[in-house]
C-alpha cells in the first residue's frame, strides 16, 4: 500500500502540489492518534489549495473518496489501511 501511496502522489507533478496535497492528507483527513477525518469541499480549498480537477484526480486514483452530505461535497481517505500508510508517512514535526 506504501508504493501505491507513493506511486500516486508521483503522477500528480510538481512537487508544491505534491506539498499540498501531503498537508492535506496528514494534517487535515488525519487526526493526531491516525483516525479518518472528513473535509468539506470549501474547506480543502481555502487550506490546502487542491482544487477541482486535482480533487477528481485523487478520487479517481482512490486515494480518497466523495461523499454528498448536508448540501455539500465531503472528502476523506478511502480505505483505514492507506490511513495506516499516511500516518507513517507524516512528516517528524507532526504529532
Amino acid at each position: 500500500m506504501h508504493q501505491y501511496y507513493e506511486t500516486e502522489l508521483d503522477k500528480l507533478g510538481k512537487r508544491v502540489v505534491r506539498r499540498r496535497v501531503e498537508a492535506m492528507f496528514e494534517q487535515g483527513l488525519l487526526d493526531q492518534s491516525g483516525k479518518r477525518l472528513m473535509l468539506e469541499q470549501g474547506e480543502i480549498e481555502r487550506f490546502y489549495k487542491v482544487t477541482g480537477a486535482l480533487r477528481d484526480q485523487l478520487v479517481e486514483s482512490r486515494l480518497v473518496r466523495r461523499e454528498p452530505r448536508n448540501e455539500s461535497i465531503f472528502y476523506e481517505i478511502s480505505h483505514d489501511r492507506l490511513t495506516e500508510v499516511i500516518a507513517r508517512h507524516r512528516s517528524p514535526h507532526l504529532p
